[in-house]
């Protein structure tokens, strides 16, 4: 899970990065910066492949699903007599 949140930031501030870069997003000191656009690229990328790993890797764990309690025998309870 951790993994996950860690990579969709990194998509977040890799974008953002990037639209800085491209100058889409202007009015910093990295607006028009072409090395801000590769950077951004690369980490929007990273964050990719670590979202995408995290949940594979989360839904793989093999944890066991929610096991349903079973029903109690009622002929077996104290105090009850077998038929």
């Amino acid at each position: 899970m951790i993994l996950v949140i860690f990579g969709i930031l990194l998509i977040l501030f890799g974008t953002v990065f990037a639209l800085q870069g491209d100058n889409i997003l202007p009015g910093s000191s990295m607006s028009g910066v072409a090395f801000w656009l590769y950077a951004g690229s690369v980490t929007a990328v990273i964050g990719l492949i670590l979202a995408v790993l995290g949940f594979v890797m989360g839904s793989r764990s093999g944890k066991p699903k929610a096991i349903k309690e079973d029903k109690k025998d009622v002929s077996m309870t104290p105090g009850s007599t077998k038929p």
